[in-house]
This record gives C-alpha cells, structure tokens and sequence, in this order.
C-alpha cells in the first residue's frame, strides 16, 4: 500500500507517520489498481474518507504499516480480471474456482477503521454494511447485501501468474489485492433477492459462495425464503449464496411457524 500511497515526498526523512485529511466536504483516498492494455479496471483496492492515518513504523500505539480510519468512511475492492484462458488439459470450471468470484465489494462503516497491512486484515466498527455484487451471469439475482455491528475482512495480494505479460502494451504491475475471507458479529442480517437471513454471526467465503452463520443460544440462525421449503431455523446454516444450496446443523426446527 505505501508504493500506492506515492510516498516519494518522504524520501531520506524518518517519518513514522503520515496523516492525510480532506478539505471539508470533501474525502481523502488512497488507491491501488491494476488497468488492462485497454485502460478498464481489472483490480482495484480504495479507501475513501475525511482522515486516513498511515503508520509507518511501528509505535507504542500501532505496530507498523497500518491504517486507520477514525471516523466513519468507505472501501471498495474491485475484481474484473477476464477469465484465464484454459490450457490444455486442464479440468473443468466448478463451483468455488476464482473466475467465478469476481464482482465489486463495497463496504462503509460508521466508527473506525483498521487495516493492518502486514496482515492483509481490516477491523470495521460501527453499523457496517457491506454490498457485494458478482460479475456475469452469477449477478442475476442481485447483490448480497450484509449489515452487522463489526466485520473483520482479509485479503490476498496478488499471486505471480495473474500478472499480466511483459509484452502485453500497457500492461501494468498488480499491486492490489482481492477479498479473501470476511466475518461479521453482532445483529447481522443478509439479504440476497428476496431471501433474508439472520443471525448472531457469519463466516464468509468469497470463492467458494459458502456462508455459515452461527447464531446464539438464546437466537438461532434463522432463513426466510420465498420458497416455503427452504425456511429454516437452526444453530448453524450454511448458504451457498451462489447455488442457493441450504444446510443446517444443530436443534433446528424446518418451516418453524
């Protein structure tokens, strides 16, 4: 992230910290993306907001290259890479493969923000919402839309092979990073279309569709569909926000009214 940060100014100084604030009305942003030879986004990482803090070196506050955000502000991470060309030999796409992943993730929160860059983690406080929408035909039925009180999400930088070819013109470095696992706590609600889900917290897996949510001893999880058939309430449920597929585990009481 410092490279993207343009950090040439601090060239043969020892800051430890840099603390970029908007002109009021306006955010601050820091930003980084990879573009194809055609000049689209194919991967992009932004946060957006009146102050963001950088931290440089470690501290007694904040270890090193971390950046909070002590407001409420938003980030948006963008995956549009093409499909990989397959190869010969290669086996067939199925469900959980990376192609089928890509899409926009935006979130905004309204406490802080905490994003550790050596861990590739961010810690979002505060009526968090997240918005999700896939790319192609998985996009039909709408985006995914999470509300929770915390989220910690984690990235994964990019690997060698999604670089693009050195003799491809105006091809550029990936410096960005894509959406790798998220969680979310307390009062959690996710819709997709007209399926509406609740619970005490959930696991998500971006590649694999999968969402496991967990809910209390008191309040278990609890899914409402349009379908009669798929209403279920139990400890644990496992949504394939993809398929559609329902799982559930624990006491669990199927079209509970």
């Amino acid at each position: 992230m410092a490279d993207s940060m343009k950090m040439d100014m601090m060239k043969n100084k020892d800051a430890s910290k840099v603390t970029i604030e908007a002109i009021e009305g306006h955010e601050s942003k820091v930003e980084s993306s990879l573009t194809g030879a055609n000049g689209a986004v194919q991967r992009q990482f932004s946060i957006l907001a009146p102050k963001i803090i950088y931290q440089m070196l470690d501290s007694d506050n904040s270890p090193g290259r971390t950046m909070t955000v002590p407001s409420a502000g938003k980030m948006l991470v963008r995956d549009h890479r093409p499909p990989a060309a397959p190869k010969p030999g290669d086996k067939p796409k199925k469900e959980g493969d990376d192609d089928q992943s890509r899409g926009d993730t935006a979130f905004q929160w309204q406490k802080q923000l905490i994003y550790s860059e050596n861990q590739h983690r961010a810690d979002m406080t505060g009526d968090v919402v997240i918005i999700h929408q896939l790319d192609g035909k998985e996009s039909a039925d709408g985006p995914i839309r999470i509300n929770a009180d915390t989220v910690t999400a984690w990235f994964e930088p990019n690997t060698p092979d999604a670089k693009p070819p050195a003799a491809t013109p105006g091809a550029q470095t990936d410096s960005s990073m894509h959406l790798k696992r998220l969680t979310a706590n307390g009062n959690v609600n996710i819709t997709r279309a007209d399926s509406h889900l609740t619970a005490d917290n959930i696991e998500y897996d971006p590649a694999s569709h999968w969402m496991i949510a967990h809910g209390s001893d008191t309040t278990p999880a609890h899914l409402e569909d349009p379908d009669p058939k798929r209403n279920l309430t139990a400890q644990d449920l496992q949504w394939n926000t993809l398929t559609w597929d329902v799982k559930a585990s624990g006491p669990r009481a199927a079209n509970p009214r």
